[in-house]
């Protein structure tokens, strides 16, 4: 190996004039391929391909332009102290704290309930500046549909025939009542003493039907309950992860309403929705980018002006630096094509690690030009000593990466990818493109050698001052303190928890996380469902009957489902209403206009509109309510799309995620569902009427399969679907599955037969999208890490040949780490799924410091020695890296932002750990067993 590196070496440094062709050759290509190199910004790409969620995305994509949305907010620049309430509640929330937000609401509400009139007065401006933005915004070519409003018309003339049959019967009884009165009024010989009206007040059960979902029917506006916030929801035609499409959307839309000078009016106009909360994370990662970058090469600078002095020296490294990460970049744009938002933070953090290299090579330059006074000789031992450690140290790092390769998530899995390789890179350049430097600066500029000849500083440190430690008492002093504070240690690394709540990964300060949050406050609805794709009416159907009523164990998870079947109540609803109806019409008959009090005449017309109204079914309801959930007709995919909008407080926590995903992520719903049931048993009357069969059984009512049924119509529904003809089935109106199974698949026993037959439905949206990212990095953190261990053992054992010195370098970093987990937990920083792709890096760079310092010692046979010679070099190392970690701290991002908090506090816990305690225990074990390191691995011996 010796020779091969001096051959190789007089090849290339005695023809640096080549060698400087061949790299600016190289340098040239990368730029040219560097440059072409573009940032993916589809998060969709970083998530496995193959997992349903993905697919069904990528589905709604092609029907309707995705899942997502993006939500305007029209509201008042001035605020009051409602608003003020309600912003304080919201910032509460983001935190975490329900509990006071909650009670700050109660004071909102309270406030809004005094001033609703006036509110809903005001209300107009928002509702005319939104029609003003509604006529532009249809202009924009990558708008498919726009909500601002949607027209009641047809709900409200069918308005009853949405009640419960309970709630109607007890709405006409206490209409009867005044209805007696009024006739007793209208008779001339009626005589009352005392005047006593009947007061009709009917409040309390129309409160329940003033919304379908937790959309209100009083208003055909988009706006909140308080009339202090006005949404429009937009669909653009591209999906929610093309990010630049989205950036130009955006600010079309943003300079559209500066043209019209909303401001002006006293409007202010927000923007939010996944599109817009897709841009504000992406742009929260890609503007740290360049603050980074300069504050890591900042750092570097002055480290190594602190540490190396010489400017020409700094010059060469800082060139081979840069040299190194333009061709990683080039390389990248060979091997991926392109960078995605995590992989276009390693810049960096490459910066930071890949310096090391050259930092520990120039260290061992000085030192051997020093002594030997020949600048090739000089190189070529530096190369041979310090490139053996520079080898195996670069594994190790590179094993961390390689480890991450394995993640399913390609964010995590190309990051390992391009930093392993990106690793490799730059240690080669260090030791090559750095000597090649050297070389030409001394044949241009000798004073770089007359500097060189000088004693070294460190030298002239060791000679004067190691020799002065009592290394063995300050190694037995190390060690007592380390293992004082190893169970103080382990006490605090009991104490480190995972951060399951994705709210702390959010961007507080974005206006689109704001108005969000404010918009799940004022409407209590999450701003952007889920959903799912279904190909027929009939499919969603369906879905619909499975999801309504919500069964007990999505109540609490689910705020509501929204379907265009949600338009049409169900069958046998409809007919009880209707018949009712027309009873209640037929004892009104008597009531003319002139006899009703005039505080309830303006009510007439309306009334008479909805006794006349019939019962409907699907193909009655207007287009323009159907169309929003109907794929676009240019689509190649057409279908049905059925909406789930999540309780927003189920938004954030991992837990909630997992279970809501659980619940709907894949369905397996009956194709003969509950409204289809309850349509049977209120038919089975008329059956026994037709068939003459008597229908035998309890009439008392129990929970069955999410329906209350007795039975007696459990067994008439049984009857019925084993008995009916054809002819008889079809009339009831049922679509042609459902007579498919009932005619094809009797006879039933049980209602659970009859639900047997089923249908698969899956659902996707960004909610459920993180809930898969969280799954991966729950079910790889662990793999990965200890992926990253065993790799490093194997290469330390490579390296070293001995167990026992594998496991002298391992045992101080295993006390590093568990002083890192101690010193998270006085700080404060938790684990969280951004983070944790830190550790296996820690792990695998946390090793080399211990490799330096180890392989000096085997070379020198001196703990004062090797500390001395190769401690300045360690900790100029460990500092740079740190810097390159750290700049991540200042991201805009906070997933990233606590990538570098982790890294500042594990490699620092480290490198402490390194310069001490590994030193410590070499001495200790030296003075105890002479011969324990007599054993030198190969390439070591001269």
């Amino acid at each position: 190996m010796r020779s091969l590196i001096s051959r190789f070496c007089d090849l290339y440094l005695k023809h640096y004039f080549i060698s400087a062709m061949i790299a600016l050759a190289v340098l040239g290509i990368s730029i040219f391929l560097a440059l072409r190199l573009t940032i993916n910004s589809n998060q969709l790409d970083l998530l496995p391909q193959n997992i349903s969620v993905v697919e069904e995305a990528k589905k709604i994509t092609e029907m309707v332009g995705g899942t997502g949305f993006v939500i305007l907010s029209l509201k008042y620049q001035e605020e009051d102290e409602g608003d003020k309430l309600v912003a304080r509640a919201r910032d509460l929330k983001m935190r975490g704290k329900d509990t006071e937000a909650e009670a700050l609401l109660k004071q909102a509400a309270s406030f809004y309930a005094k001033h609703h009139d006036a509110n809903v007065a005001r209300a107009h401006i928002l509702k005319e500046v939104s029609d003003e933005l509604y006529v532009e915004l249809k202009k924009v070519d990558e708008i498919r549909a726009i909500r601002h409003k949607f027209s009641l018309d047809f709900i409200q003339k069918k308005f009853l025939f949405y009640w419960d049959t309970a709630d109607l019967r007890e709405a006409f009884r206490r209409i009867g009542i005044k209805r007696e009165e009024m006739i007793a009024r209208a008779d001339p010989f009626y005589i009352e003493l005392v005047r006593r009206d009947y007061r009709l007040d009917l409040s309390d059960i129309l409160a329940k039907y003033t919304k379908i979902g937790k959309k209100e029917i009083i208003d055909d506006y988009y706006i909140s309950p308080d009339r202090k916030m006005l949404v429009m929801v937009l669909k653009p035609t591209f999906s929610m992860n093309e990010i630049e499409r989205s950036k130009q959307l955006i600010e079309r839309i943003k300079k559209i309403v500066e043209d019209k000078g909303f401001a002006s009016r006293g409007v202010k106009v927000g923007f939010t929705g996944s599109y817009v909360e897709y841009v504000d994370a992406y742009d929260s990662i890609t503007n740290s980018l360049q603050p980074t970058m300069a504050i890591a090469i900042i750092g570097i600078t002055i480290i190594l002006i602190v540490f190396v002095r010489k400017k020409r020296l700094i010059a060469a490294l800082m060139v081979s630096l840069i040299y190194s990460i333009i061709v990683t970049y080039g390389v990248t744009s060979l091997v991926i094509g392109q960078l995605n938002i995590i992989t276009s933070i390693f810049g960096g953090i490459l910066a930071g690690m890949g310096i090391d290299f050259g930092i520990q090579f120039i260290f061992r330059f000085r030192e051997e030009f020093w002594h030997r006074q020949d600048l090739m000789a000089a190189i070529k031992e530096s190369i041979i000593h310090t490139g053996s450690a520079a080898f195996f140290a670069a594994l190790t790092c590179a094993a961390a990466f390689i480890a991450l390769i394995a993640s399913d998530f390609r964010g995590f899995s190309e990051f390992g990818l391009v930093s392993a390789y990106g690793i490799a890179i730059t240690a080669l350049t260090m030791f090559f493109l750095t000597p090649l430097q050297i070389v030409i600066y001394a044949k241009y500029s000798p004073g770089l050698m007359d500097y060189l000849k000088e004693t070294p500083r460190e030298k002239k440190a060791e000679q004067e001052e190691y020799k002065a430690f009592n290394i063995p008492r300050l190694s037995r002093i190390i060690l007592i303190v380390c293992v004082c504070i190893v169970p103080v240690g382990v006490y605090l690394a009991r104490e480190v928890s995972f951060d399951h709540d994705s709210r702390n990964m959010l961007n507080a300060t974005a206006e689109s996380e704001l108005l969000k949050e404010e918009l799940h406050l004022r409407f209590e609805i999450a701003g952007d469902p889920l959903a799912i794709a279904t190909d027929t009416a009939e499919e969603a159907s369906q879905l619909w009957e499975y999801f309504e009523p919500l069964s007990e164990g999505m109540d609490g998870m689910i705020g509501q489902v929204v379907s265009a079947f949600a338009f049409v109540p169900p069958q046998e609803r409809q007919q009880q209403n209707y018949a009712m109806i027309q009873n209640f019409r037929r004892q009104n008959a008597i009531i003319k206009l002139a006899m009703i009090p005039p505080e309830y005449r303006k009510y007439w017309q309306r009334y008479q509109t909805m006794i006349a109204e019939k019962p409907f079914v699907f193909a009655d309801v207007p287009p323009y309510v159907t169309e929003q959930f109907h794929s676009v007709p240019t689509s190649k995919i057409q279908g049905y799309l059925t909406f789930i909008y999540p309780e927003v407080d189920k938004l954030y926590l991992a837990s909630d995620l997992a279970r809501l995903d659980k619940l709907i992520g894949e369905i397996h719903y009956p194709i003969v569902g509950r409204h289809t049931i309850y349509r049977l048993a209120s038919w089975i009357p008329e059956w026994s009427r037709k068939t003459g069969r008597r229908i035998t059984g309890d009439t008392a009512r129990k929970a069955i399969l999410g329906m209350n049924l007795s039975e007696k119509e459990i067994n008439g529904v049984l009857d019925i679907v084993n008995r009916i003809n054809e002819r008889e089935l079809k009339a009831l109106g049922f679509f042609p599955g459902v007579n498919d199974v009932i005619l094809h698949k009797r006879p039933f026993k049980t209602l659970q037969d009859l639900q047997k037959e089923t249908r698969i439905a899956r659902t996707t949206g960004s909610t459920l999208l993180v809930a898969h990212f969280t799954y991966i990095v729950q079910r790889e953190a662990k793999f990965i890490i200890i992926g990253t261990i065993i790799l490093v053992i194997l290469v330390l054992f490579i390296s070293f040949r001995k167990i026992t010195y594998c496991l002298l370098v391992l045992l101080p970093l295993f006390v590093g780490i568990l002083f890192m987990l101690g010193g998270m937990t006085l700080l404060g920083v938790k684990v969280n799924y951004f983070n944790v792709a830190v550790f296996p890096i820690i792990i695998g760079y946390g090793i080399d410091s211990g490799i330096f310092i180890f392989m000096r010692y085997l070379e020198e046979r001196s703990v004062s020695a090797s500390l001395f010679r190769t401690g300045a070099a360690v900790a100029a190392s460990n500092l740079t890296t740190i810097v390159g970690f750290g700049a991540l701290a200042i991201a805009d991002h906070p997933g990233i932002r606590s990538m570098g908090y982790l890294a500042v506090i594990g490699l620092t816990a480290l490198m402490v750990v390194s310069l001490t305690v590994l030193p410590s225990l070499i001495q200790y074990i030296s003075e105890k067993r002479s011969k324990f390191f007599d054993t030198v691995p190969s390439y070591m011996r001269h």
